[in-house]
């Protein structure tokens, strides 16, 4: 079902704030902030799923796209090479959009932002079985300044699945594990984006993926990925080749302050942290988790790659839950359970499901307030302080359940989107950290 842009400026609003009013004819260095717009916020919010149906999709998603990581990074051989970040038909997911348009005259788009996808890529006429999309789908034939990338510029080296068409021109493919592929041709376009004085920005020559053929089960109002992976494709590295972000809140869709940076003015506050990648993937040094003042027994060798290349710990848009290896799993849920049974807390089952959510009988919001602080300590100082939003979740009226997963005895661990909430997340692909900072986002 498509919308026009007035009555989809009339029902999501996003600002953006940049150095410059036209990049292509200023010398100024690129600031972009742009309000991450929540997945329930826009035009499919479906309003009679319930807590717990979030809470088992929320599941269900974290352990699709932990399968996935850990199957990329160990090099396994298989078909799918990327996990699409909360694109789903009835929204129950936890998802952040950009708003932005492309091409001219401008299109509207709604992306969602992943840090594991390394194009930014969205659905074009013509178009072999599209998903269905709350917006008009953009046609590159009616845009002035649509560009198909040939295939001896480098960049189509570090497409995903690039190759060449009879034409040579670059393409790409996309595989993804829910049955969703998309495939189409690699491409410069403009970047149309509005200013808080309702002016407009042009970022010229941003490069793009267009999906002449999508198949598979999708609606919404997404229209496809906004990546922020680490390869020079992604438009991260055409800006600066520095992002941040803060998320403040996940479960209210109507949170004002959620925002991505990109370029000169991202928030590199707080403390940074070695920033390895690997196989495409974001890794961090964790030393030490504690709760409250009290630090867990856990070896930090167990959140190092193995020689082999299992193990370690990522940093993640994409996942709602956070996954810790067995050891350190074991370590936190065996403290949680002490103290929740110093509290009278009582033990329940949410499903039958694996892996098994730890869960207790009661209320965050009225039963937690004396729950201290989890805190993850990575190298050089930095830290994530988790409260109780963070570490649980209501996953029925009278239930909540911890967000942290098992993910084995060698498992990869991975820091999910709950865990970021409360957070400013920089990225510094220049001199590899990640500034981490806990701040309420709307002091940003």
């Amino acid at each position: 079902m498509a919308v026009s842009l007035g009555l989809t400026k009339l029902l999501i609003v996003s600002y953006v704030v940049m150095a410059a009013i036209d990049i292509a004819t200023t010398a100024e260095p690129l600031k972009l902030v742009n309000k991450l717009i929540h997945h329930n916020a826009a035009l499919y919010y479906n309003p009679i799923s319930t807590i717990a149906d979030r809470t088992r999709y929320a599941l269900k998603s974290s352990i699709t796209r932990y399968k996935y990581l850990s199957r990329k990074i160990e090099g396994s051989q298989f078909i799918v090479n990327d996990v699409r970040a909360g694109i789903i038909a009835d929204n129950l997911s936890v998802g952040f959009l950009v708003n932005v348009s492309i091409g001219m005259p401008p299109v509207p788009q709604l992306l969602i932002m992943d840090t594991s996808s390394n194009l930014l890529w969205l659905q074009c006429m013509p178009c072999n079985g599209c998903l269905n999309q709350s917006l008009p789908l953009f046609d590159p034939s009616k845009s002035s300044t649509f560009k198909k990338l040939p295939c001896s510029e480098p960049n189509c080296q570090v497409a995903p699945q690039g190759a060449c068409d009879a034409q040579q021109n670059c393409t790409y493919s996309y595989s993804y594990v829910d049955g969703i592929t998309t495939t189409g041709d690699i491409a410069t376009e403009e970047l149309i984006v509005e200013t808080l004085n309702e002016g407009t920005v042009i970022i010229p020559g941003v490069l793009i993926g267009c999906g002449h053929h999508n198949k598979g089960q999708g609606e919404g109002q997404q229209t496809g990925i906004f990546g922020l992976g680490p390869k020079t494709i992604t438009l991260p590295h055409q800006v600066g080749s520095v992002f941040s972000y803060c998320i403040g809140s996940i479960d209210d869709p109507h949170y004002a302050f959620n925002q991505l940076i990109l370029g000169i003015g991202t928030k590199s506050i707080g403390n940074p942290t070695p920033l390895q990648i690997n196989r495409d993937a974001y890794f961090l040094t964790l030393d030490a988790i504690y709760i409250g003042e009290k630090k867990l027994q856990i070896d930090p060798l167990v959140f190092r790659r193995t020689p082999e290349g299992k193990g370690g710990l990522v940093i993640d848009s994409g996942s709602t839950y956070t996954w810790l290896v067995r050891e350190a799993f074991v370590a936190v849920s065996d403290e949680v359970k002490l103290l929740m049974s110093g509290h009278h807390m009582d033990q329940v089952v949410f499903d039958l499901v694996t892996p098994e959510m730890l869960c207790f009988k009661g209320n965050v919001s009225r039963d937690l307030e004396w729950f201290p602080m989890v805190t993850f300590s990575f190298a050089q100082g930095a830290n994530m302080e988790l409260d109780i939003y963070s570490t649980f979740i209501q996953s029925r009226e009278d239930m909540f359940c911890m967000t942290l997963l098992d993910a084995g005895s060698l498992g990869l661990s991975i820091i999910g989107v709950t865990a970021q909430q409360n957070h400013n997340v920089a990225y510094d692909l220049v001199n590899y950290k990640i500034y981490l900072k806990r701040v309420d986002c709307k002091t940003l």
